[in-house]
């Protein structure tokens, strides 16, 4: 069945089964609706020129979505949590997770920090299901340049990390503010 309307509220099923309901200026998705799909994916918030665009909803197969939207894409501010449990709350450009987030995976593994198109890069503290702590620099999602690792039995060290690995400590293994004299 199809009813549309050029302006107004409207419904309308697509030649897929896709269905829109909603919002409708000069023939196009405008304002809010909610658009289901044959396989039980759904959007629901903002239209602009038939995209989705400003704040919404979307659930899929992968999980699900609430925040901005630009032109189809996430956009802004924004958190999606993956149908295996992983969780990211933070900003969002092109659909990739991009500026300032967390992310928080099913194992308990904790990332704050910048994101660049989806990958950890720049300034991020990692603390892992261990308890360590990693406060320093990431590139390419790889810890990368100076850091501080801290360790669940209070010990912290300061270090340079390249392409992951450790390179090398700067400075002695210390408690709390002081030198220790012993390793772990």
């Amino acid at each position: 069945m199809y009813i549309i309307t050029c302006a107004g509220h409207g419904k309308y099923t697509f030649n897929k089964g896709r269905i829109y309901e909603g919002e409708w200026k000069g023939g196009k998705r405008s304002g809010y609706g909610v658009e289901t799909w044959p396989n039980n994916d759904r959007y629901e918030g903002d239209f602009k020129d038939g995209l989705f665009h400003g704040q919404g909803k979307l659930v899929t197969r992968f999980g699900h979505y609430e925040g901005g939207f630009a032109n189809n894409l996430r956009k802004g501010k924004g958190t999606f949590e993956w149908k295996n449990g992983d969780l990211y709350v933070g900003m969002w450009e092109n659909n990739f997770m991009h500026g300032v987030g967390k992310y928080v995976s099913r194992t308990d593994n904790v990332y704050t920090g910048q994101w660049v198109y989806g990958v950890r890069h720049g300034r991020g503290v990692e603390l892992t299901d261990d308890g360590t702590k990693y406060d320093g620099e990431f590139i390419k999602n790889k810890r990368h340049g100076n850091g501080i690792i801290r360790y669940a039995n209070g010990k912290w060290r300061e270090g340079i990390w390249k392409n992951g690995e450790h390179f090398k400590w700067i400075g002695a293994l210390r408690i709390g503010g002081v030198k220790s004299k012993n390793t772990f």
